[in-house]
């Protein structure tokens, strides 16, 4: 019962899960016609912190007392989409 009090003292936020393309490198030799190669999308999963129109800000991990950590600034440019869970 006592952690369903201070359950209920956390904010509520969007829980949200966010497609995007992250930059990506290749360090090996490759003859010019075997030069290019695909960038493979990626998913991350948190809550929605802050939306502005440059960045989206989500966080992976929530403490009680309102601190977080393991936080995640994706530019907009790179995300392809984004979806809430709950």
């Amino acid at each position: 019962m006592e952690e369903r009090a201070r359950q209920g003292r956390m904010r509520k936020l969007p829980l949200i899960i966010v497609e995007w393309e992250d930059t990506t490198g290749q360090s090996s030799w490759e003859e010019e016609k075997n030069a290019d190669f695909k960038i493979k999308p990626s998913f991350s999963v948190g809550w929605k912190l802050k939306t502005d129109r440059k960045y989206v800000l989500i966080t992976r991990q929530r403490e009680v007392g309102g601190n977080f950590a393991d936080r995640l600034k994706i530019p907009r440019g790179c995300i392809k989409s984004i979806k809430r869970l709950e």
